[in-house]
């Protein structure tokens, strides 16, 4: 007498109907988690917008600043060069003055002796 391993139809069938059941929660599981993560990379991505915008401004801003600093120097290396010219002018005019004081002196010796 040969014993038959078959299972009982009922039994089958609920292991399938099981089985199926819990396709559909992982299914179910699956689609919740993706839409999570997909709401974490938009999340991400809005971030990652905000954070490239405040770097362009910061950027922007850094371009300026930098623009004004030449634009100082500059100022203040023409003021210097300025500064040596006039002082330069300054020292020519002191060495006319005391030429012009010699001659005076001169003149007044030379008036003096001229009257004596």
């Amino acid at each position: 007498m040969a014993t038959s391993h078959h299972h009982h139809p009922l039994t089958t069938k609920l292991t399938l109907f099981h089985s199926i059941r819990l396709a559909r929660q992982i299914v179910v599981y699956l689609r919740a988690e993706k839409e999570r993560i997909e709401n974490k990379i938009n999340v991400l991505k809005q971030q990652v917008d905000c954070e490239r915008s405040s770097c362009m401004v910061a950027k922007r801003n850094l371009d300026e600043v930098k623009a004004e600093v030449e634009r100082l120097e500059g100022v203040l290396l023409q003021q210097s060069e300025d500064g040596k010219d006039e002082n330069a002018e300054h020292k020519e005019l002191m060495k006319q003055v005391a030429q012009l004081n010699v001659l005076t002196e001169s003149n007044v010796q030379l008036r003096e002796e001229k009257e004596r």
